[in-house]
């Protein structure tokens, strides 16, 4: 009857009204997972320590499917897993790869070849062998202090402190000297099946950042990682004089992007129009912005397209019935 059909058609609206609602609802969720990524991620230290961290997975990984009864690593291993994790942005001229394998009675073995590094070997391999010791320890040991004290000044320059190297540093970027130069260091020991069985250290040049453009870095990495449906920006704070939005350097705006950035970027009541945190559907487009970082100027803002239609037509059985109910 007319009645039974109106009520099909009342009920498919409240459906569309809720399939619409739980698809704004997960944009906006997707959406802020993304602002949150930029606000934790967009500094060289994270990205560093994230790709060291990806550095051993890919190396566990390798012996987790090797056939090998008694799994092993190897400097080509080392160097291939560097490699894999680090892009070019991240490991700039001037970076060298140090890797040792451990032995079963604790002994720091240097490994050669395949890239690795040689400069002063052996006694950053006593170097090593003495972080690992204090690492594991979680303390550094009265006895031969002073040597380990020595030894890592020797290194890494006057201002290097051990304990910041050894007991806080294992897996993070540290500033340090190295042959009279700033730079980096990442050093981690690697373990499979609760086995230490070796050791690496990668020393970056100071202008590491210059290379790796971590804010440019962190747009184009959320990009790709959401399969490019999100546009994310970094849009200067109304009162910056910086005029100029950063956009993720793997893609250019699509045409369609341009005039709505170019108006909405201009708004001087901003928080007013366009409230923070806010989930807001504007000319076609779905938009949100948030806070980024108090060391730079910008805010970070994603768009994306609208998923479907608010309002969407009726299927061709919906219009059979309206049309059987009419005439």
């Amino acid at each position: 009857s007319g009645l039974l059909i109106l009520i099909f058609l009342r009920g498919k609206a409240e459906v569309v009204g809720l399939v619409q609602e739980e698809r704004r609802f997960a944009w906006e969720c997707e959406a802020k997972e993304i602002l949150s990524f930029l606000r934790s991620s967009h500094t060289v230290e994270s990205q560093i320590e994230t790709m060291g961290r990806q550095m051993q997975d890919f190396i566990k990984n390798f012996l987790a499917n090797s056939k090998s009864r008694t799994p092993g690593i190897s400097g080509k291993l080392i160097k291939l897993a560097f490699l894999k994790s680090f892009p070019l942005s991240h490991r700039p001229n001037g970076t060298l790869s140090y890797a040792y394998l451990i032995a079963g009675n604790n002994e720091v073995i240097s490994m050669r070849g395949n890239g690795l590094a040689t400069l002063n070997n052996r006694i950053i391999g006593n170097l090593m062998k003495d972080f690992i010791l204090i690492s594991e320890k979680g303390a550094i040991p009265t006895f031969g202090y002073e040597a380990v004290v020595s030894r890592t000044k020797g290194v890494f320059g006057e201002e290097a402190d051990v304990r910041l190297f050894a007991l806080e540093g294992r897996g993070r970027l540290i500033p340090a000297n190295f042959r009279e130069r700033r730079v980096f260091l990442l050093w981690d020991i690697i373990t499979f099946e609760k086995k230490n069985l070796g050791c690496y250290l990668n020393i970056f040049p100071a202008d590491l950042e210059l290379s790796a453009k971590p804010l440019q870095f962190a747009l184009k990495t959320v990009y790709k990682a959401h399969g490019k449906k999100f546009f994310p920006v970094l849009v200067p704070i109304p009162s910056s004089r910086n005029s100029e939005p950063i956009y993720a350097s793997s893609f250019k705006v699509a045409g369609s992007f341009r005039p709505i950035f170019s108006e909405l970027f201009s708004i001087k009541d901003r928080e007013q129009k366009i409230p923070s945190s806010s989930h807001l559907k504007l000319k076609g487009f779905w938009l949100i912005r948030d806070f980024f970082s108090y060391d730079h100027p910008f805010e970070s803002w994603v768009f994306s397209k609208s998923r479907g239609k608010e309002n969407p037509h009726e299927t061709i059985p919906e219009r059979f019935l309206i049309w059987a109910f009419f005439f």
